[in-house]
Parts: structure tokens; C-alpha cells; sequence
């Protein structure tokens, strides 16, 4: 994503002479959008953020370690020394590993499975933050281009949250691979814009966990989670989107070669500056 400054570049839904006159125009729309976007969720991301400051401090805090010592020739002091080490190494680990959204659920991997079935991350009445997969399979002059909401994927094991499990695009048949990336979606008032992103990090994955758990809370077993969910489609299907089977959208793909993605990591640009960072469990 742009600096401040430059702004997020995106497409405006348009018409198709809006288009060819325009030339493909881009409209820049400032980060103060996206953070209005995201608002409902800025409380989360503060905490992701916390998270991940606290990781890289521990992290410099292990490399200072090994740096001052050195290997010890005495038992009792290179016993002490690799306690210390140890547990500076766990606590890193920890932090590197845990996800904060289901915490203490008995089956927090496949409630976290479950949730990913949201594409929405966050809305209001006003605003909305959505990602779709994309399938992009193909020749690269004539990729696949779909957009489609995530349970409208063929899935190799009959269990959504199975372990393993594998996607296929219901148009082409190809499975999807991580270099596709998603297609990001933001509504503000009553323009909807989109952007192209990579997969989203684990840590900020976690953040749309934790929304949609505090959002879907009264459904506590990930099939219950699973179907509570609603299945979207992308809100411009006029102009920007050609529906060619049943909940699946195909995009120009090549209008967006020359928009700069939406880098994940600048959403803790958009946190508050202070936030009350509860404890893990």
C-alpha cells in the first residue's frame, strides 16, 4: 500500500463508458477510508500489533543472549546458562505460535477453520471489509479471473474444517494455490472499491477470527460456526463483475496489474494508539 501521502489506489466501479473514457482511471482514496473501514475491528488489529512487538523484543532479547554467552566450560554455569537461554527460546516460540482467537476452545483449530469461511472481516451499515478468494489459474493471457465467496469452492474432503484440505475453483476445476492471492473489497457509504492483496498473515488471520467469535459467539462447535455464516457475493455485480455460473464473478484481471496491492501490515498503521491488550491464555 501507498504512503499516506500517495493513498491507497484502487478501482471504482463505474460503467463501461465511464471505463473507456477514463481509460482505466485510478481514484485514490486515503488511508483515513480504509481506517474508517476497519474501525470496527481496530481494537483487535491494536492487540495483533501488541503481539507482534512483543514477539520481536523477545526475539532481539534471545539474539543479545546468545551474542553475551558464549560457551561455558563449567558444568554448573552452562547448566544455568542453557535454562536461561531455554526458556527465553519457549517464551519466543509462544509467542511466534499462539493465536489468541478461540483460546480455550477444545477444538480452537477448527473453530479458527470454520471462521476462515467468513469473508467478511468487518461491517456496519455504512462501511464494509470483505476478501474473496481468487482463482487466477491458467495462461497468463487468459487467466481464470473468478472471484467466489469461500464456500462456494469444491473442497476435496467432505469436512470443511478437515486438516489438509484442498480448494477448487467451480469454474476451471483448478485447485487454488497461495500465489492467487484474494481480491479485497471496501465499501464506504454507497462506493464500493477493490484491490488486490496476497494471502493474509497468519497474525492479522487471527484478527478476523476474533471478530467473527465475538460477532457469531452464541455458535460454540465449528459446524455450527460453519453454517451460520452467510455466503456473499461481491456487492458491484453490474459493472466490474460478469457472473458466469451460479456465485461465480469473473474480473478483469489485467486492470489491476498496474494498481499497487493492499499490503496487509499497514492495517496496525490504522490502530489506536492506546489499546487494552488482555493476557493469553
Amino acid at each position: 500500500m501507498p504512503t499516506n501521502e500517495e493513498g491507497l489506489k484502487i478501482i471504482k466501479c463505474g460503467s463501461n463508458k465511464e471505463k473507456r473514457s477514463l481509460k482505466r482511471k485510478l481514484i485514490v482514496a486515503q488511508m483515513g477510508v480504509l481506517a474508517e473501514v476497519v474501525a470496527p475491528i481496530a481494537d483487535l488489529l491494536a492487540i495483533k500489533k501488541m503481539d507482534m512487538l512483543n514477539s520481536v523484543a523477545t526475539s532481539e532479547r534471545l539474539e543479545e543472549w546468545i551474542k553475551n554467552n558464549p560457551e561455558c566450560s563449567n558444568e554448573e554455569a552452562a547448566e544455568q546458562l542453557a535454562n536461561e537461554g531455554d526458556a527465553i527460546l519457549k517464551k519466543l516460540l509462544h509467542e511466534q505460535s499462539a493465536f489468541r482467537s478461540f483460546a480455550g476452545h477444545s477444538e480452537q483449530g477448527r473453530m479458527q477453520a470454520a471462521a476462515d469461511y467468513s469473508d467478511v472481516w468487518c461491517e456496519t451499515a455504512n462501511t464494509a471489509f470483505r476478501c474473496y478468494y481468487i482463482c487466477r489459474a491458467g495462461h497468463a493471457d487468459w487467466p481464470c479471473n473468478t472471484a467466489m465467496a469461500s464456500k462456494k469452492w469444491d473442497i476435496f474432503h467432505s469436512d470443511p474444517m478437515a486438516s489438509k484440505q484442498r480448494w477448487y475453483c467451480k469454474f476451471c476445476n483448478s485447485r487454488y494455490k497461495t500465489k492467487f492471492g484474494v481480491l479485497v473489497e471496501l465499501k464506504v457509504h454507497d462506493e464500493v472499491m477493490y484491490v488486490l492483496a496476497d494471502l493474509p498473515p497468519d497474525d492479522l488471520k487471527d484478527a478476523k477470527w476474533m471478530q467473527i467469535e465475538r460477532r457469531f459467539k452464541a455458535f460454540d462447535t465449528p459446524q455450527a460456526l460453519y453454517d451460520a455464516l452467510p455466503e456473499i457475493q461481491p456487492l458491484d455485480t453490474t459493472h466490474f463483475f460478469k457472473e458466469i455460473a451460479e456465485g461465480v464473478f469473473r474480473f478483469d484481471g489485467q486492470l489491476f496489474e498496474k494498481i499497487p496491492k493492499l499490503e496487509w501490515y499497514q492495517l496496525y498503521n490504522l490502530t489506536p494508539k492506546e489499546a487494552q491488550v488482555p493476557k493469553r491464555t
